[in-house]
């Protein structure tokens, strides 16, 4: 190889070094639980849903979330849809209570309620994206099971 070839390939090796140095590394997603659900308010036109979660940062340092979108369905029914009310800082290692208000309609809420009424174990997905504190848009889609007597009981 040249002695402009050599030079050439520890050029572009410093450079990506370099780049790989000032990219930022992406915050890990926040482990979140569903600690209960209850109706915040029922009208014809308008149904909400207040879901208390419990939000653990695993990152070493605070998330804040400026934005936050989301979709919940619950055995496959689309059942809410909201959005984070005001900006949340969630502390770096520590678990958070965040409470988020959903918006549904009569509709879909009955057709859930009488689809998990019977059920003990209800499936849900929960999809949506996170805007963090640098500008990253972080997508996430969580899908699980919940055990419907226990949530009745942490909701009292």
């Amino acid at each position: 190889m040249s002695h402009f070839g050599r030079g050439s390939l520890i050029v572009l090796a410093a450079l990506s070094l370099a780049g790989c140095a000032s990219v930022a590394q992406r915050p890990l997603p926040p482990d979140v639980r569903l600690d209960s659900v209850r109706v915040s308010k029922v009208s014809a036109g308008d149904t909400r849903l207040a879901f208390r979660l419990a939000v653990k940062n695993p990152n070493g340092y605070d998330l804040v979330v400026n934005e936050l979108d989301y979709a919940i369905a619950v055995e496959a029914l689309p059942l809410a849809r909201g959005a984070l009310g005001a900006r949340t800082v969630l502390p770096a290692g520590a678990e958070t209570s965040v409470e988020l208000e959903l918006r549904t309609d009569l509709v879909s809420l009955s057709s859930v309620l009488d689809r998990v009424s019977r059920a003990r174990i209800v499936h849900y997905e929960a999809t949506g994206s996170a805007l963090v504190q640098d500008g990253t848009r972080l997508p996430f889609a969580k899908r699980g099971e919940i055990d419907v007597g226990k949530l009745l009981e942490r909701a009292r």
